[in-house]
């Protein structure tokens, strides 16, 4: 019997680095994504780490130079253009229209009625054109941002990380409705914002060129009266945008708790308890909408202001010309009727067109808003993919053994003077552990509830970084080398076929990797059907298939909502039977399950070869394993 602080083992560190690092994983990439946010939780505005943030999502929207993507969106701009040159075009109709009915002449009457339908006609085609090619970009957008997230969300455990860090909230609604709606307002807003100075160089020289410099020259002025007084009234607004998001995402995730847990929320009849928690969450995300709302009042006022006094100012400016100025002094009345219809329209657009981008800046404030939320969420994965790179990752995905070791005494796992605490506690819950697993030797772990045991199985598999002391894990995490099987078994959507078979995916007959790296030459030796009807038999599967249609029909329903707990075990065994890897880890993974079906299970594991460690708590378990590990809950163990 060996005793905390006998052994002694080469200690060998969980983080592999060629320079002492400053970062550990997974709580220091949190303070470094931490100290980052420090920086942005006072000002979310339109600011150089706007630009910044938007630069950074734009290189994922355009990927190369003649990306599809980058096609569709000189597409819209051309048929924004177009679409610009037949608004022009109307200008010109109503002047034409006074004069030809003032001059009773009707062929140009005639001909201002055609090119007035023509017109019309390819504006609405234009418009319906530029709609349709900014759904495409929308969609476009959307999923390229989002495969790119995805592709390094799910590299590693990046996503338990990130879910682990308490000031990247709400993840899940960054990557699925904050990319939507940035695409959605981007794909309306941008074309309009990139023809912006064409449009206004356009209709600056002809009013410049009809009625003189000195109305550009006052409208010029009156915009840059309305930008200065706006650019003060959005930044606060993207900030709280981005709170409301915050708060919209919390909102959401209680009540995707109570979907997916309503059975045992039912059993409790927690209901009053849940439903004053929602409401608690109800009042925070109607309070950061208000605070939207008000804020918003101001912007919209001086944005209507100056929309509603475009039309004074440019009759003013119109009516100086004619009254004081005598500068239509030599036309005759239709004649001026439409000079002043064509100057009026030309004039009235210049400023329409200024008044537009104080409009976007509405759009923009909430673009402002998802931009920096998607943008933190892509800092972060940058921080930890880039550490990843740098080798400052746990031992066991750089490992090169890719397939089940044959020496009886291969070592899968050592620590050495480890203790460990669950992050942020300053008190161990195991102190000083020297332990060794090797092949064909199982081993018990068990002692009082919150004794560490099941803290300690989130250090093997590297969710938590030691207190002190020192972990290898000197296989691979997967088919070729440990498998685990938490306490509670995550169920994929699809078909039982699919769930046996994660995280492996179904591709016709093939198998393609996932998370667990090379398929072992054992699928190769036997066929996967056969492997994974066997699977199905072991593990206790067969009624429920049966009864769900088969191993490939789909599900319609919630797995959750659906399986029993001792039902979600099962499948987890099954997997384990499927993939039949050296060695397992189980975390209380038959505590569902009758003392019958706990019996078969560990009896299937030995007869395959599998060599495990348990935490569990039945007796019954004592005589499948080798070795007995226990903890007292004051931070003592003892091995035997």
């Amino acid at each position: 019997m060996e005793k905390a602080g006998e052994m002694d083992e080469q200690r060998i560190p969980l983080l592999v680095s060629d320079s002492d690092t400053e970062l550990q994983f997974p709580e220091e990439f949190t303070e470094r994504i931490e100290q980052k946010n420090l920086k942005r939780t006072t000002k979310r505005g339109f600011d150089l780490l706007f630009l910044k943030r938007f630069f950074m999502i734009s290189k994922l929207m355009f990927p190369c130079l003649l990306s599809k993507t980058l096609l569709f969106f000189l597409f819209l701009i051309f048929v924004k253009i177009a679409e610009e040159v037949n608004i022009s075009n109307t200008g010109r109709i109503t002047g034409d229209f006074y004069l030809a009915i003032d001059t009773k002449n009707r062929s140009e009457f005639k001909r201002t009625l055609l090119f007035a339908s023509l017109v019309t006609f390819f504006t609405a085609v234009c418009k319906s054109a530029s709609l349709f090619v900014s759904g495409i970009l929308h969609v476009r957008w959307r999923g390229l941002i989002t495969k790119a997230i995805h592709n390094c969300y799910f590299i590693d455990i990046n996503y338990f990380v990130i879910n682990s860090n308490k000031d990247i909230d709400n993840p899940d609604q960054r990557i699925t409705q904050d990319v939507d709606r940035f695409c959605d307002q981007l794909s309306q807003a941008m074309p309009d914002l990139v023809i912006a100075p064409l449009v206004v160089a356009f209709y600056t020289y002809q009013t410049t060129k009809n009625v003189g410099y000195e109305s550009p020259l006052l409208i010029f002025g009156f915009f840059l009266i309305s930008t200065v007084l706006n650019k003060f009234l959005i930044s606060p607004i993207a900030s709280l945008v981005f709170k409301q998001e915050a708060k919209e995402g919390d909102f959401r995730f209680h009540h995707v708790q109570v979907r997916n847990k309503s059975e045992s929320l039912a059993l409790y009849r927690g209901g009053s308890a849940v439903l004053a928690k929602g409401d608690k969450l109800l009042q925070k995300l109607l309070r950061a909408m208000l605070n939207v709302v008000h804020w918003s009042l101001p912007l919209n006022l001086s944005i209507n202001i100056f929309d509603y006094l475009s039309t004074p100012v440019i009759f003013g400016i119109l009516g100086l010309e004619v009254l004081y100025f005598d500068r239509y002094a030599a036309l005759t009345a239709p004649e001026l009727a439409a000079a002043i219809s064509e100057n009026t329209f030309f004039s009235l657009y210049l400023l329409n067109s200024f008044s537009r981008l104080t409009d976007l800046a509405v759009n923009f404030s909430d673009i402002a808003g998802y931009t920096h939320r998607i943008g933190e969420l892509l800092e972060s994965l940058e921080i930890i993919e880039r550490s990843r790179k740098l080798k400052e990752k746990p031992v066991y995905i750089a490992a090169t053994c890719k397939s089940p070791p044959s020496s009886p005494d291969k070592q899968a796992l050592i620590t050495t003077s480890l203790s460990l605490a669950p992050p942020g506690w300053d008190l161990p819950l195991i102190r000083d552990l020297n332990f060794v697993w090797k092949k064909d030797e199982c081993v018990l772990l068990y002692g009082p509830v919150g004794s560490g045991k099941s803290s300690l199985v989130r250090v093997f598999g590297g969710l938590w970084q030691p207190f002190a002391g020192f972990c290898d894990l000197l296989v691979d995490i997967g088919n070729t080398g440990v498998m685990f099987l938490p306490q509670q078994p995550f169920l994929i959507t699809g078909s039982l076929t699919e769930q046996i078979i994660f995280p492996h995916q179904m591709n016709k007959d093939k198998m393609i990797e996932n998370d667990f790296g090379t398929v072992n030459s054992v699928y190769r030796e036997v066929h996967w059907e056969e492997r994974l009807t066997e699977a199905v038999r072991m593990a206790a599967l067969v009624p429920l298939r049966d009864r769900i249609g088969g191993m490939n029909s789909p599900l319609e329903g919630n797995w959750y909502n659906i399986l029993s707990p001792g039902q979600m075990q099962q499948v987890a065994f099954a997997r384990l039977f499927y993939h039949r890897p050296p060695f397992a880890i189980l975390d209380e993974a038959s505590s569902f399950l009758s003392e019958k079906l706990e019996l078969e299970f560990y009896t299937e594991l030995k007869e395959l070869g599998i060599t495990f460690l348990s935490v569990g708590h039945r007796s019954s378990l004592n005589k499948f394993h080798d070795h007995f590990l226990s903890f007292d809950g004051s931070g003592d163990w003892t091995y035997k």
